[in-house]
Order: C-alpha cells, then structure tokens, then sequence
C-alpha cells in the first residue's frame, strides 16, 4: 500500500514530461502485476520480487 501510494504522488508531482511518462509506466506496471497475481500465484518467485523492488525504487526516485 505504501508502495502504490508513493506511486500515486509521483504521478500527481511530475512536472516534467519524461519523469511524468516514468511515473505512469511504474504504475502502470506495478498494478499490472498485481492483476496477474490475481490468477497466478507468483509473488514467491524471485524475479517478481526483484520486479517489485526495481518498481518501487523507481517509485521512489521519481516522487523526490
């Protein structure tokens, strides 16, 4: 929830056009992610957990 809300804020404080287009396209994978957690279990693997954390770096990077 953290993560998603960190998102969110990047999203609505880009002021820059490429930092914006980055802060969609974390979102927009980060929810993608959790649609196909839905009908696949997989959150237990290693490469989605890396996923997350790159996702949420990024997240985080782009809300300074």
């Amino acid at each position: 929830a953290v993560a998603g809300t960190a998102m969110v804020r990047g999203v609505r404080r880009a002021r820059d056009p490429e930092a914006r287009a980055l802060a969609w396209g974390v979102l927009a994978a980060f929810v993608a992610l959790h649609v196909n957690g839905l009908v696949e279990y997989n959150f237990g693997h290693t490469p989605i957990i890396i996923t997350f954390a790159i996702l949420t770096g990024w997240a985080a990077a782009v809300a300074d």
